[in-house]
């Protein structure tokens, strides 16, 4: 028995799947540095689907990269099931890599044009040497089966399919292995209206199935409270607020989460007490010290304490929900 198997098999059923901790990106050029993720970190639970949402910028898609590590980090670490992901390097990175798997924001540029369907969703199973050939086409099928697409699809190439066809293909290939982790980048943004209820819910459907656990990437809200069971949100790379969804929907604590809800459409709205109009855009080189929020925050633009001392997430009267914010209370009706 290896060191990962014998790790995996005394954790306990509610220990972490993934724990990310400190999680910093810095992209360097010259003498000085961009940072795009600063000292993240969060935990997710076996079968928990946690959401990342954020506007366009604010890290979610480097953070997911980061995680998979499709790109170094600066500092920090990403750990799953006991085993540090952030310190893998070469065979031991390719033997971790079928524990955790991504899929896409765009169902056509991640397939190969010249694989068949089922060629592509076999493709993982190849690469990790599970089971015989008869064995890895019969679980590519059934997993195909279960995310509709059957036997007439199978021979066919991903410029046949629709955008939901192709994006089904992409799911049941990340799931095949059925990973530790799977990661779900804004993975329904590029799908037409129409067919995005039907890929979430056969993603609810195979979550409920086989015990999978996602981290979803999304910048609709509507979207992240139905899918999620607990969301952060991202600003400038950093946490600034963490809550199970439904209590982030019904009590939104830090004024960025307020204006995300205030500019996002819901017919709801107007039933909401507190609303916030953003000015200005957000400062991405921004000095290390401070709220990175404060220059466009209604409640701690002009208070001192709000420009020089940065905010930890600290925990509020609800159980699991956090805000990095010294003013909470002030948001409240």
């Amino acid at each position: 028995m290896t060191i990962e198997t014998a790790q995996r098999e005394t954790a306990t059923e509610r220990d972490p799947v993934l724990v990310v901790d400190g999680l910093g990106k810095t992209y360097s050029r010259r003498a000085d540095g961009y940072r795009v993720l600063k000292d993240v970190s969060f935990q997710v639970l076996p079968g928990e689907t946690l959401g990342i949402v954020g506007e366009s910028g604010c890290g979610k898609s480097t953070l997911a990269r980061a995680i998979m590590r499709l790109g170094g980090i600066s500092e920090g670490s990403v750990t799953l099931g006991g085993t540090e992901l952030s310190a893998a390097r070469g065979r031991a990175l390719r033997r971790l890599r079928r524990r955790f798997q991504m899929v896409f924001q765009d169902p056509f540029g991640s397939l190969d044009p010249r694989m068949t369907v089922l060629e592509i969703v076999e493709q993982p199973l190849r690469t990790h040497r599970v089971g015989d050939r008869g064995e890895r086409r019969e679980r590519a099928r059934e997993v195909l089966q279960a995310l509709g697409l059957g036997e007439d699809f199978w021979q066919r190439v991903p410029s046949q399919l629709s955008g939901g066809q192709r994006q089904r293909v992409a799911i049941a290939r990340a799931i095949v292995l059925r990973p530790d982790i799977t990661v779900l980048d804004e993975p329904i943004s590029a799908l037409d209206v129409s067919v995005q209820a039907q890929v979430l819910n056969l993603l609810k459907k195979e979550q409920k199935a086989l015990g999978l656990t996602y981290v979803f990437i999304a910048h609709d809200l509507a979207v992240a409270e139905y899918f999620a069971d607990r969301v952060l949100v991202l600003y400038l790379g950093q946490v600034v607020e963490e809550a199970p969804a439904e209590e982030l929907f019904a009590n939104p604590q830090h004024p960025y989460t307020v204006a995300l809800f205030s500019a996002a459409p819901d017919p709801r709205a107007a039933d909401r007490k507190r609303r916030i109009t953003l000015a200005g855009e957000p400062q991405a080189r921004r000095p290390d010290q401070g709220c990175p929020f404060a220059p466009r925050c209604p409640v701690g633009r002009d208070r001192e304490k709000c420009r020089t001392e940065a905010p930890g997430l600290q925990p509020l009267a609800t159980d699991g929900h956090r805000a990095a914010c010294h003013y909470p209370a002030e948001l409240r009706p």
